[in-house]
């Protein structure tokens, strides 16, 4: 039987791209959560500016210590609130930023997996041709299995790269020829 090498699978690449994936999703995640909480303060700013402002005519016009200590509180309620919006839509642009970098890194993972994937199927499809020549034996199952592989485009991914199923069976079909290469 000839004897011949076949390129492996890098899985470091798969896992890689899992983690990337895993990232991108908790970053995902975190987006609408900050954005409902800058929306929120914004409405207490909205509430509170005109207690604010009422509060100080009233002040002035009491003169008492109480509605002075009322619109303390107020001024620093409001000051406290316009900083955690400038705080918080800094982190949301931070958020998005990663977002963006993060689902390219993913993008690009899955991409060189997916070449290397297709690359070793197609090496072990070829392999198995040269064989059925050489040995004059039928792999045409496995040649079959394998074109079905390449070309029914099994390189999916889920939007937040959650499942990689299909990699399972291209590995299946690989490790399946290296065993053939080793007989």
């Amino acid at each position: 039987m000839a004897k011949f090498e076949l390129p492996t699978v890098t899985e470091d690449i798969v896992e890689k791209e899992k983690k990337a994936r895993a990232k991108l999703g908790k970053v995902i995640e975190k987006i609408p959560k900050l954005e409902e909480e800058i929306e929120k303060n914004q409405r207490d700013f909205a509430v509170l500016s005109p207690e604010y402002e009422h509060g100080v005519s009233i002040a002035e016009v009491l003169d008492d210590m109480e509605s002075k200590a009322t619109v303390k509180r107020l001024k620093d309620k409001i000051f406290e609130l316009k900083k955690t919006i400038e705080t918080s839509s800094v982190k949301l642009a931070k958020l998005k930023e990663d977002k963006e970098k993060l689902t390219r890194e993913a993008q690009k993972l899955q991409r060189e997996g997916d070449k290397e994937l297709f690359l070793s199927l197609n090496s072990l499809l070829w392999s198995y041709r040269a064989a059925s020549v050489e040995e004059d034996k039928d792999y045409s199952e496995e040649i079959r299995s394998i074109k079905q592989a390449l070309f029914h485009n099994h390189f999916t991914i889920g939007p937040r790269g959650e499942h990689r199923s299909n990699v399972k069976m291209i590995l299946k079909y690989i490790d399946q020829g290296k065993k053939f290469a080793k007989a």
